[in-house]
């Protein structure tokens, strides 16, 4: 997972995720050319989007709220307790202080400013302006971009939806040190038959590789 830049929407990626690329581009463009309410709508999607993922990646599944279907303030819970927000215990307690608050305050000026939000009668006026809506949709990629970053970093994203190309450096670092099986005079990359012969130990070796010492991984190399 690439690094995300929470001030340029572009720049937010999960790699091979259809359905969040569907998300952002759809802030994005409510950015450029929707309504407020649209803005919100989408900001509050996105992070749906995001939490989600993230405890799926970790637990599998996300759990019920207590009410049936977690709410968004429930996501945001479920999905902080599987990451951790900053290595500076103190730190992490004011910024999980900040994001709580901006996830109920972006729920609920969707529900009341949103395009799609409910209760409205047909004459309602939105008042909310193109300046707010565009703090929320910054609030709300900063949120993400923090979230996705320090879940990039954890054992659990590197134990789900395990994809051979995202981990480039650590199968040239397999096939720099294992001998190369022939297969009917074909040489094949050591770590590619080792992804799709067995993954299990493909992932134990990632994960083993991911924390060992840089220069001690040098050393083997020489």
């Amino acid at each position: 997972m690439e690094q995300i830049d929470p001030f340029y929407a572009g720049g937010l990626t999960i790699r091979s995720a259809a359905h969040f690329d569907e998300r952002l581009r759809a802030l994005h463009d409510s950015l450029a050319t929707g309504t407020s309410g649209s803005v919100v709508d989408e900001a509050k999607a996105l992070l749906e989007c995001v939490f989600r993922t993230i405890i799926t990646d970790h637990n599998g599944e996300v759990a019920p709220g207590h009410r049936g279907q977690p709410t968004f303030p429930e996501l945001y819970e479920q999905a902080k307790a599987c990451i951790n927000l900053s290595n500076d215990g103190d730190v992490a307690i004011r910024i999980d202080e900040a994001c709580a608050k901006t996830v109920l305050i972006i729920g609920q000026i969707r529900n009341s400013n949103g395009a799609t939000s409910h209760g409205q009668d047909a004459y309602a006026e939105n008042l909310l302006g193109a300046h707010e809506a565009h703090f929320i949709a910054r609030e709300a990629l900063s949120i993400a971009a923090l979230f996705l970053n320090r879940h990039s970093e954890t054992e659990s994203h590197l134990h789900s939806r395990l994809r051979f190309e995202d981990h480039s450096e650590f199968n040239e670092y397999v096939d720099d040190t294992e001998d190369w099986p022939v297969i009917f005079g074909q040489n094949m990359r050591p770590s590619e038959v080792l992804f799709n012969t067995d993954p299990t130990s493909y992932q134990a070796a990632l994960i083993e590789y991911k924390q060992r010492p840089q220069d001690e991984l040098d050393s083997e190399l020489v």
